[in-house]
């Protein structure tokens, strides 16, 4: 009874670990992006990127003599970071979909607004949303919604799969809409709020885009001035010895 308490116990935390592995590679695109990622490959992925950071470390410390103790604890830093690294550039490939999504979320909700006060059905509605979206990601998420819906009859389900498709806080609020819409039929009030929201949102993103680009813009401004004083005083150094050379010769 013991061995068969601890195999099960083995096998619920395995099951949970994958399950949360599934979820994170389908909130975060990943699947959208490697169809053929699965869980195990994602997990085999993360430790070929261990070992070849840990590989590239130690090569690292033995070109440049370190003592034992820095390469261990370089190398010590170095596997983990080369483990979480896929999962790092998922999280970022994921906020800059997030960001390219907004205008086209935004488009979401202002049809969808306008579509149900026009009296169409959901189904027909997020059929004609398909044709004016034009992220992939959120455009291909949208057809399986639609085709889900159409198949299963329930929108609640489909609505579901369609939320963990994302990590994004406003096609959440989406959905958790359009579940209230279900079961009290009230929708137009709250799109036009959230498509309020998400213009201000776009806005910030667009301030924060020109801050960033003024910042580059000022750092090869002060690369170049750097560049310009430096050959200055190089070629001020060089007249100086030529003169020095000059006078002793």
């Amino acid at each position: 009874m013991k061995g068969g308490f601890y195999e099960r116990q083995k096998r619920f935390l395995k099951s949970s670990w994958y399950e949360g592995q599934r979820a994170f590679l389908k909130s975060t695109g990943g699947v959208f992006w490697f169809p053929k990622l699965t869980e195990k490959r994602y997990f085999r992925i993360r430790l070929t990127a261990a070992a070849l950071f840990g590989v590239a470390t130690a090569a690292a410390a033995e070109g440049f003599r370190l003592p034992v103790w820095a390469a261990g604890c370089f190398l010590a830093a170095a596997v983990p970071g080369g483990f979480f690294f896929p999962r790092l550039a998922l999280r970022i490939s994921d906020r800059r979909d997030n960001e390219r999504m907004m205008p086209d979320i935004r488009k979401l909700f202002e049809y969808v607004r306008i579509q149900t006060k026009a009296g169409m059905y959901l189904t027909n509605t997020l059929a004609a949303c398909y044709l004016k979206i034009s992220n992939g990601r959120l455009k291909q998420a949208l057809m399986e919604l639609n085709a889900q819906i159409i198949a299963a009859n329930s929108i609640s389900g489909a609505i579901r799969d369609f939320n963990e498709k994302f990590d994004n806080e406003y096609i959440s609020q989406f959905c958790v809409i359009v579940l209230q819409w279900e079961e009290s039929g009230m929708m137009a009030g709250m799109l036009e709020d959230m498509s309020g929201q998400i213009t201000d949102m776009e806005k910030q993103l667009l301030r924060q885009k020109q801050n960033r680009m003024e910042r580059k813009v000022l750092l090869i401004t002060l690369l170049v001035f750097c560049g310009i004083i430096l050959i200055g005083a190089y070629q001020l150094a060089m007249s100086f010895l030529s003169s020095v050379s000059g006078i002793m010769g």
